[in-house]
């Protein structure tokens, strides 16, 4: 796995729990996926991580993994990795299928359907979202308001 810090502009940044959650990340790729996949650190607030299949990369949002439990962390990077997974087994060898056939496989298999469902509980994700439009994990809104 390639550690890949380049979407954190001041690597001051990556605090000791960003380096412990690569550590965890790269014991879930090495059983789940492959190396040939990337983590990045994002520094977005909207999400607390993403999967973009065709480059590889797993980005987890920098804020927010210092706002949740290390139980939703893991179940976080369990999610994104069922993404990789539903794209290594469906989808990685399709690059000659046309376009909207194509788009029609991705939306069926990429989303939060049942490929998508099966890998996450398989490798032991919960399987649900984890965001929908705002942060719905119960410690990150009970840390916000707390704190305001």
């Amino acid at each position: 796995m390639k550690l890949a810090h380049t979407l954190a502009k001041d690597e001051s940044l990556i605090l000791p729990k960003h380096r412990e959650i690569e550590t965890q990340v790269l014991e879930l790729f090495t059983q789940h996926l492959n190396l040939d996949w990337q983590l990045k650190w994002s520094t977005e607030k909207n999400a607390l991580g993403r999967c973009f299949y065709g480059e590889r990369i797993i980005t987890l949002s920098q804020y927010w993994m210092l706002f949740i439990s290390d139980q939703e962390i893991t179940d976080v990077i369990l999610h994104e990795i069922a993404h990789g997974m539903t794209w290594e087994q469906y989808l990685k060898d399709k690059k000659e299928v046309p376009y909207n056939l194509h788009k029609k496989l991705s939306k069926m298999y990429l989303g939060h359907g049942g490929p998508w469902e099966y890998f996450a509980k398989k490798i032991g994700a919960t399987g649900t979202e984890c965001y929908e439009g705002n942060i719905r994990l119960p410690s990150v809104k009970n840390k916000l308001q707390s704190k305001s």
